[in-house]
């Protein structure tokens, strides 16, 4: 076996045991298959390293054939729909936007002074942007913020903790995106492509998806296309002077490289701003050291290098420190 074959299949096992189990079956049989087979480990090799990533091949491969019930299906399907999987692989990312991440973001955000102007790098469709325009239920406990009307989508997170105050007073005056892609969300394409990266039999996470595109639509927000080095100061210069500008990313660092996060640190570190993320805690640790209480397979909330809590890597639960 290649080292490149011997990666991948490595990669797929960790997927299916720290990302895949008791989230999604499905997903799980078909990591595993790929951890057995030449054929799924040589095809998924004939991609770039940054392209080769579980969430990515699955979903062009069902958006594309399918569903495998079975390792030698799977195999067919790759042989059968390679120029066809291939093509979304080469042509797509995995955007997610998940919208449940505005738990731990408003909460984020209550620790700081506002007025609040709000900038997301990887803000892909906008959906992390608006968390002033869902409610919430935090266990027993309903946050509904200044924007969220009547028929607001509902976020549903279990929560651990001491209830931080403030959530429903977050006052967030000014909004911008930055995505090297920014989804279209008047695309019917591009809106389909978010909901396949929604993983099978995940309903509920794909109801709430659908009710958030929905609103995010009518906020007209403003994504700018481009690299986060060449558009960041831009966008704090544009910001209300008499504003808390708070920079804010979720699950975009690892797509990066090193040198990458290491210059956007810097670059952000040069600007008057507040910084909050959520981000596996390898990505930055001199801020989270290994005894920090966080496990390895959920997201640190970080607020100007205080760490805040931790949380489900797609946002269904929070423990708040």
């Amino acid at each position: 076996m290649s080292d490149t074959h011997q990666e991948i299949k490595t990669r797929y096992l960790n997927w299916a045991e720290f990302e895949g189990r008791g989230r999604c079956e499905v997903y799980v049989d078909l990591a595993q298959w790929v951890a057995e087979s030449d054929t799924a480990q040589a095809f998924i090799a004939s991609f770039e390293a940054v392209k080769r990533q579980p969430n990515l091949v699955f979903a062009a491969l069902r958006k594309a054939y399918g569903v495998p019930m079975s390792r030698r299906e799977l195999e067919a399907a790759l042989m059968a729909h390679a120029e066809a999987i291939g093509a979304i692989i080469e042509t797509h990312r995995t955007q997610t936007n998940e919208a449940a991440r505005c738990a731990g973001l408003l909460l984020g955000l209550a620790q700081i002074d506002g007025p609040i102007s709000l900038i997301e790098v990887g803000a892909s469709a906008g959906l992390c942007m608006i968390p002033d325009y869902y409610s919430y239920r935090f266990g027993d406990t309903v946050i509904v913020p200044q924007h969220a009307g009547d028929d607001a989508p509902e976020i549903t997170c279990g929560f651990s903790g001491v209830m931080p105050n403030g959530a429903d007073e977050v006052d967030i005056v000014w909004r911008r995106g930055i995505d090297l892609h920014p989804i279209d969300l008047s695309d019917a394409e591009q809106r389909q492509w978010l909901e396949t990266l929604v993983w099978p039999s995940q309903t509920e996470r794909l109801k709430r998806l659908q009710a958030v595109m929905q609103t995010a639509e009518q906020q007209n927000l403003q994504i700018d296309e481009g690299h986060v080095q060449d558009r960041l100061a831009d966008a704090v210069a544009a910001a209300p002077a008499a504003s808390t500008i708070v920079v804010y990313h979720a699950a975009v660092m690892n797509y990066l490289a090193p040198q990458e996060v290491a210059a956007f640190r810097e670059l952000l570190e040069s600007l008057s701003v507040a910084w909050l993320f959520q981000e596996n805690r390898l990505l930055f640790p001199d801020l989270l050291a290994e005894d920090s209480g966080v496990p390895l397979d959920r997201f640190a909330i970080v607020l100007n290098a205080q760490l805040l809590g931790h949380t489900h890597t797609h946002g269904a639960d929070i423990v708040w420190l």
